[in-house]
Order: C-alpha cells, then sequence, then structure tokens
C-alpha cells in the first residue's frame, strides 16, 4: 500500500537520515552501522570465519560445549558471527551468557503453522487471542518466567517418549518433598 499522493512508504528512518546505502541509512555500509561501530562488509564476512567463530564461542561459553556435534561448524559460525555483533553493539558485560545449548533436529516434534492453529495451542482461531486456547485452560503459573516456560514446551513439545508411571512417581516424590 502506498502513501496518499501514490509514493510506496519505504524504510523508517530517524528524521534527518537518507535511507538510501550511500546516504548514510540502514543499507550496507551505511551511517547507522558506522555511529554503531558496526563492521564492513569484510569485517562481516570474517566474522563468520570457523577459527575465529570457534575462538569467540569458547571465550564466551563455559558450558554447553560438549553438546555441539562433530559437523555442526554453520551453528558455530552462526555463534561467533552473533557474537561478534554482541559485542559491538551491546558495549556491556556478556557474563550471563555463559551456556550454549544445541538444538538438533528432530529434538522437538514439529508442528506447521495450521496444526498450531488449528489445535489453538496458544490462541483461538476464532478471536486471536490466549483465552480459550489449551495455553490459557493450563497456565496456572505464579510468575511470568513459569508462563514462558510452559509457553516454551507448548511451541517445541520433546519429541522424546514420557517416563513410565515409576518414573513419575518418583518425580512426584520430589517435587513436593519440602
Amino acid at each position: 500500500m502506498g502513501q496518499p499522493g501514490g509514493e510506496r512508504a519505504g524504510p523508517v528512518c530517524p528524521p534527518g537520515r537518507s535511507s538510501s546505502p550511500r546516504g548514510g541509512g540502514p543499507g550496507p555500509g551505511g551511517l547507522w552501522e558506522k555511529q554503531a561501530g558496526l563492521p564492513d562488509r569484510a569485517g562481516r564476512e570474517a566474522a563468520f570465519a570457523l577459527d575465529r567463530a570457534w575462538e569467540q564461542v569458547r571465550r564466551q561459553f563455559t558450558q554447553g560445549l560438549d553438546q555441539v556435534p562433530q559437523g555442526a561448524e554453520p551453528a558455530i559460525q552462526a555463534a561467533g558471527a552473533l557474537l561478534d555483533y554482541l559485542y559491538a553493539t551491546q558495549k556491556t558485560d556478556l557474563s550471563y551468557l555463559h551456556t550454549l545449548r544445541y538444538y538438533a533436529t528432530g529434538q522437538f516434534l514439529e508442528l506447521d503453522p495450521v496444526a498450531r492453529r488449528n489445535l489453538e495451542l496458544a490462541e483461538t482461531i476464532r478471536g486471536k487471542e490466549k483465552k480459550g486456547s489449551l495455553l490459557w485452560v493450563l497456565d496456572k503459573t505464579k510468575t511470568a518466567m513459569g508462563g514462558r516456560l510452559l509457553r516454551g514446551w507448548m511451541d517445541r513439545p520433546s519429541s522424546t517418549p514420557w517416563p513410565s508411571p515409576a518414573g513419575w512417581r518418583r518425580w512426584a516424590g520430589w517435587w513436593t518433598t519440602p
């Protein structure tokens, strides 16, 4: 949809800034990237170099590196480049990022968007609201963190089998023991 007068809407920029890459807007090599201290194209490509990525990942993450299987170089490259970006833009201590979690395809049940919508897991079909969905029925959590955890379990259900009833009894005993 265009704006009044038939012109198409372009990228949203702060007042007084151009949106073209040569004019210093949000495009590659633009003024925003330079002001934020982000690297140029060669620097961005170097961030994906495997040796550099492994160095960044090993330096940042103290736990979870043993979960990364052989042959997962693209995941390490992505994590290293993401860390480069965070170091350049956050300008704060990132020590709270210490655990790396590697998720493999098949570890979670994959539901397509149509199945998610028809099952009404997080929102109803008719009203697109939480009330009336399965999440609304099950969410009796006391904290926002508990609600996010439950939502995460519903968004990414585990594909591993449930434990036996004996396992559930052991878990219930641990859970209720003060």
